[in-house]
């Protein structure tokens, strides 16, 4: 059996096709938006936005990495100690 060269195996690699993701899905996802919403206790919308800066305006105990792992991760309400809460809302972004 032949060994091959480093070139011959980056060849082979190169030769496996990964098709690319479809236009429409592309045009999708840049519609896709998230907005969050902040509740007090009782329920009441303290404030929305786009950033999770403004979260860390209102909520200054919070650290937004902690927010956006956890959003991430598939959630769409995060518990606040406060007895609030956190909600993702989705949203489609205008143009």
């Amino acid at each position: 059996m032949k060994s091959r060269t480093l070139n011959e195996l980056r060849q082979t690699r190169d030769a496996v096709y990964t098709p690319p993701v479809s236009h429409d899905r592309r045009l999708r996802a840049r519609k896709e938006g998230r907005s969050y919403l902040v509740l007090d206790a009782e329920g009441l919308p303290e404030v929305t936005c786009d950033d999770v800066q403004c979260i860390l305006d209102v909520r200054p105990g919070l650290n937004g990495e902690e927010v956006l792992s956890h959003f991430d991760g598939g959630a769409d309400s995060m518990s606040l100690p406060d007895g609030g809460c956190i909600r993702l809302v989705p949203r489609m972004k205008r143009k």
